[in-house]
């Protein structure tokens, strides 16, 4: 059996899926994190143009920016994100406004650059794609003569590190992806993928991932050695997929398409829709159990859960729940569901095998996503709180509890790293945690509705 990773599905309940933009002709800046020879630098930056090839200028920046090393040493931080004209550029133009130093007797002010600093890097802009550059502020020679500051940047653009250290985050409202370097973590680049990027999975093995696309009717097979799209599932107009999950084999994907109220088992390998199967509502999850035989889908408005024969591509059981049902994984043994309901205090556990419900254990109101360690059984739950609730499976309360900075939409456990992966749409960020400490260690900025994450190493 070849080994993937599976992808326990973790979104917001109830959320509409947006009818949004193309995305493309689009760029996005990011300063790197700054050397520790700044942290006594304040500076603000007025303007940063892009330099066209045909001799004009375009502005990036509606606001100047204040930067402040000591938040940003160690930590990437997005500058523009805007979009741009297609065509040609010579690079961009930034000019310093402001500076100031901090020195034993006090806060001093510095000679900034009167002319705009040219920085020269080469790049294009087309109208279907999303550039990411990368802005760096050199150690040496920040401050000279003891009140000049004479900053010197490079720039570049995305640079693919290698599969094993990736992530991606699909951003819905924006229609891209924001591909990142989990470890430290920042951001690698940012590809316009199609309009209304949902779910996400991994097929670590085959280094690929799947990605549904609402507002395309499509399902996308994202190359993660080239960060390019390798093909495209297209299915049925108005099918409008939103979530998925992928076998333990890596052999079948099944699509839950809400807008048709049905679930289309597809062939992993030859990228071809083999069953289509009718529910009585839309579906809101899906997930598989650990062996790959059996899908379990939820949906969330009539209360139904759904038991599927993937393999056979046939509906085995169907029954109603008093709650309605958001998301939900299964535990670590296979032999019980867990449940996230939109009216409930309460998690659902559920029998496997017969789906009825078997206990309840309290994580408080507002959940919305939940993930499950295969290797100790523990159980995240993300709220809209900012909590993340930590349970083991032999209580009935939670045991621990993790503070994010806002409503946690999706979740995402590395077993390589013992880290975890919380996404915070309201504030398009994703932020990383130690998982015996609760510290954050970094965070990255994303785009508009971020809605999934995935990471190699992923439980």
């Amino acid at each position: 059996m070849v080994p993937v990773l599976l992808l326990a599905g973790c979104s917001l309940p109830s959320r509409p899926v947006p009818v949004v933009r193309d995305p493309g002709a689009g760029v996005r800046v990011y300063l790197q994190p700054l050397p520790q020879e700044t942290h006594r630098l304040k500076f603000v930056i007025s303007s940063i143009t892009a330099r066209r090839a045909d001799g004009g200028e375009v502005a990036l920046l509606d606001d100047p920016r204040e930067i402040r090393p000591d938040d940003l040493i160690g930590h990437q931080h997005r500058l523009v994100a805007a979009n741009l004209p297609p065509g040609d550029y010579l690079g961009l133009n930034l000019q310093i406004e402001d500076a100031t130093l901090m020195t034993d007797e006090g806060e001093n002010d510095l000679l900034v650059p009167e002319e705009p600093i040219a920085i020269d890097e080469a790049f294009r802009v087309r109208a279907d794609q999303t550039t990411a550059l990368f802005l760096s502020l050199s150690p040496d020679r920040i401050v000279t003569a003891g009140y000049r500051f004479t900053p010197r940047f490079s720039l570049w653009g995305s640079r693919p590190v290698l599969p094993g250290l990736k992530g991606v985050v699909t951003n819905n409202a924006a229609g891209t992806l924001t591909l990142f370097e989990k470890k430290t973590p920042t951001v690698t680049n940012v590809v316009a993928l199609g309009r209304g990027p949902g779910e996400v999975v991994f097929d670590a093995a085959r280094s690929r991932a799947y990605i549904a696309l609402s507002g395309e009717d499509a399902v996308a097979v994202f190359d993660l050695v080239n960060e390019s799209v390798r093909a495209m599932i297209t299915l049925r107009p108005g099918d409008g997929p939103v979530e998925m999950a992928l076998s333990p084999d890596g052999s079948i994907l099944v699509s839950a398409n809400a807008g048709s109220r049905s679930i289309s088992v597809i062939d992993a390998v030859s990228f071809v829709e083999r069953e289509r199967l009718l529910l009585n509502d839309r579906p809101s999850s899906v997930f598989f159990d650990p062996q790959g035989e059996r899908a379990y889908v939820l949906q969330e408005s009539s209360g139904m859960l759904t038991h599927v024969d993937a393999h056979q591509g046939r509906i085995i059981d169907t029954v109603h729940l008093e709650e309605s049902p958001v998301r939900g994984a299964v535990s670590d043994d296979g032999k019980a569901l867990y449940l996230i309901t939109a009216d409930s205090a309460d998690l659902l556990v559920v029998n496997a095998a017969t789906l009825r419900v078997q206990g309840r254990k309290y994580v408080g109101h507002g959940a919305l996503c939940i993930e499950v360690d295969p290797f100790d059984g523990l159980i995240y739950v993300g709220l809209s709180s900012g909590d993340v609730m930590v349970l083991d499976p032999g209580f009935d309360l939670p045991v621990d509890t993790l503070s994010t900075s806002g409503g946690v939409a999706y979740l995402s456990l590395d077993t390589e790293e013992n880290t975890l992966f919380a996404l915070i749409p309201e504030h398009r960020r994703l932020e990383k945690f130690d998982l015996v400490s609760k510290k954050l260690l970094g965070a990255i900025e994303v785009d508009e509705g971020g809605y999934a994450v995935s990471v190699t190493g992923e439980r």
